[in-house]
């Protein structure tokens, strides 16, 4: 179970204030369980410290949510310009559904090779 993250400093307090550019979450089962591997359009995270840590908000009930409760590897992408059809489709559709990767989806093993 985690835990709240107790902010102390003042500068920590006014990273929550701005938010990050729209991101890509990307996530994928170690054990490769194409059912796991989703992707969703994630705005709200934050920087907490300049050691690569950083929180996000996810609402419990999303299927993202329930996928990584089950241990899934996940990566941040950033969108490029002309994306933006790409991030709309993305955020319209749940993974709950269906694969939003396409017929196939590439093998990736836990040590990402």
């Amino acid at each position: 179970q985690l835990g709240w993250i107790h902010l102390v400093e003042g500068k920590q307090f006014s990273r929550l204030l701005y938010t990050n550019p729209v991101c890509f979450l990307s996530s994928i089962d170690p054990d490769n369980n194409n059912n796991n591997n989703n992707v969703m359009v994630l705005s709200w995270l934050t920087a907490t410290n300049n050691n690569g840590q950083f929180m996000f908000s996810l609402n419990k009930r999303r299927h993202t949510a329930s996928v990584l409760r089950q241990g899934c590897h996940f990566v941040l992408s950033v969108p490029v310009k002309g994306m933006e059809d790409l991030l709309l489709k993305t955020g319209s559709t749940s993974g709950r559904f269906g694969s939003k990767f396409g017929v196939e989806t590439p093998s990736v093993s836990a040590s990402g090779k």
